[in-house]
């Protein structure tokens, strides 16, 4: 009865090790094919090498001020920045949505 609790034992703390071992070549996997597939911006940025960085810049003017100002973001910069964009126009709409009917926003 021992024997059979201590092989069960043994192969329960294996199976983590096991796990690793077989998350190793999937992960390597998704990591060529997003080195294959190259990143396409979305409409209005281009794209810029500096050094062996590759950057996505776009230009826009500030409030107040008539001169373009040009922003450049990294990948993962600007998805954070796209998906705060996406965040901001969800709450205006929301607020849009709330403010429809002038009754409801206070105003007389």
């Amino acid at each position: 009865m021992r024997s059979l609790i201590l092989a069960v034992l043994v192969s329960i703390a294996t199976i983590p090790a096991i796990a690793q071992d077989s998350d190793k070549p999937a992960q390597e996997a998704t990591e060529a094919a997003k080195a294959e597939k190259e990143y396409e911006p979305p409409p209005g940025y281009k794209t810029r090498h500096r050094g062996n960085k590759t950057i996505y810049c776009r230009k826009a003017a500030e409030i107040g001020s008539r001169f373009p100002v040009e922003k450049c973001f990294s990948e993962e910069q600007l998805e954070i920045e796209l998906q705060r964009i996406e965040a901001v126009k969800e709450d205006l709409e929301r607020r849009r949505r709330i403010c429809a009917d002038q009754s409801l926003c206070g105003s007389s």
